[in-house]
């Protein structure tokens, strides 16, 4: 179903590539949904280059706004839903079937537990490498030696840990479905 609507959108929009100077004032929303939405990640064709290159010099101005691509309502399939949405966000969304957790996590009461979260072990603008968990199994508390100060670790079958990275980006959705991050 996604790589058929991502068809139809490719579809959609390579006739606006190809119309030329005639197009339409809303066609470089469109050129840059296709270029984003590029599964490969970074622009492989000259057109998409210069088409990302126009528009990071864009949103670089103040106020500036993501544009939008108007798609032809009526055609049979066309991913109405399909869109660019500027974020910023340090992380990439959790893997399929995980959620990020704040606080102290750990495979098991024997592994070393790790913080994630902020102002621990920064490693980027003060922010901390950040989990993705899936599958909560149970939580113990951590003491201290020699004291009676402890702080809960809460366990997980998986853990995914994503560093953080420049903040700036843009979330591409194709008939309503989360695609891809891109970071600029």
């Amino acid at each position: 179903m996604l790589t058929r609507s991502r068809n139809v959108l490719l579809s959609v929009v390579a006739g606006a590539l190809l119309v030329g100077p005639q197009a339409r004032a809303d066609d470089f929303g469109c050129q840059v949904l296709l270029c984003l939405s590029n599964p490969r990640g970074n622009p492989t064709s000259s057109e998409c280059a210069a088409v990302l290159a126009k528009l990071w010099r864009h949103l670089a101005k103040p106020w500036a706004s993501m544009p939008t691509c108007q798609l032809v309502g009526g055609e049979a399939g066309a991913p109405q839903s399909s869109r660019a949405v500027e974020v910023y966000d340090p992380f990439d969304p959790c893997p399929t079937g995980m959620h990020p957790e704040l606080g102290w996590v750990s495979l098991s009461p024997e592994e070393e537990p790790r913080y994630s979260g902020p102002d621990q072990g920064s490693t980027f603008s003060g922010v901390a490498p950040r989990a993705c968990v899936a599958n909560w199994v149970g939580s113990y508390t951590r003491r201290e030696f020699g004291t009676f100060a402890g702080y809960e670790v809460r366990i997980y079958d998986r853990i995914v840990w994503q560093a953080p990275q420049p903040p700036r980006a843009i979330d591409v959705y194709v008939d309503g479905v989360f695609q891809q991050r891109v970071r600029w």
